[in-house]
């Protein structure tokens, strides 16, 4: 991959077709996009024709299905920008990993993904379905790459309130709520 002097931006999905995940939406920002770019893409495939597109597009690299954690981490790591625009999610892993490999996710504001996210401050939260805003949150996102502090608050806001310690604090608390009203 020929990433040299290229602002990178990363997709990824178990299943990039799936329309849950967003995909056209990326496609569609992409053309909007005045960046030099590649897009690093990761995930299966359902849809043949999805296949056909992708290998049609010059910028972007299929990396194909990704089970190492070691090479996601990587992957995130020298992401410019993650976009994430899942229209039907709860809770994304992808936001989490990329936030805690200081990069910032790009993602619609909707279900769950907007309790994740700080808009301007972790990433960007688009307009729900709309390609417009996603391409202008990924382009502010890559403004802000080389910004130390916007690259750490990403892992800071991440590990202060997404790590397994507090996530497994957070349910041992509403467990024991839950447990004093039964009584």
């Amino acid at each position: 991959i020929n990433i040299h002097k290229k602002i990178l931006i990363t997709f990824g999905a178990t299943y990039i077709d799936d329309p849950r995940k967003g995909f056209e939406f990326f496609a569609k920002s992409l053309e909007l996009l005045k960046l030099n770019y590649r897009v690093l893409l990761f995930g299966r495939i359902y849809n043949s024709e999805c296949l056909n597109y992708i290998n049609k597009q010059e910028q972007i690299n299929f990396l194909g299905n990704i089970n190492c954690n070691k090479t996601l981490r990587n992957i995130y790591s020298i992401s410019d920008v993650v976009v994430a625009p899942s229209i039907i999610d709860n809770s994304p892993n992808i936001i989490f990993e990329a936030n805690a490999c200081e990069t910032p996710v790009v993602a619609f504001n909707n279900t769950g993904i907007k309790d994740f996210i700080v808009h301007k401050e972790t990433g960007w939260l688009a307009r729900n379905k709309d390609f417009r805003s996603l391409a202008q949150g990924i382009e502010w996102c890559v403004k802000k790459r080389n910004n130390k502090f916007f690259r750490k608050n990403c892992r800071k806001y991440c590990l202060e309130n997404f790590s397994e310690e507090k996530v497994a604090k957070h349910y041992i608390k509403l467990y024991k709520n839950l447990i004093k009203k039964k009584n």
